[in-house]
């Protein structure tokens, strides 16, 4: 399901002419209590 979700959003993005960011590196994203990172392939 997060696969289809971000494959939606970047095609939403694309389509309206929108910069594509550069994925964040997972050492760098900062998470709070009860949260984790979690890799998506696309």
């Amino acid at each position: 399901m997060a696969k289809d979700c971000l494959a939606l959003n970047i095609t939403g993005m694309k389509e309206d002419g929108d910069t594509i960011p550069r994925p964040s590196d997972v050492k760098n994203v900062v998470v709070g209590e009860n949260q984790s990172v979690v890799m998506v392939e696309l």
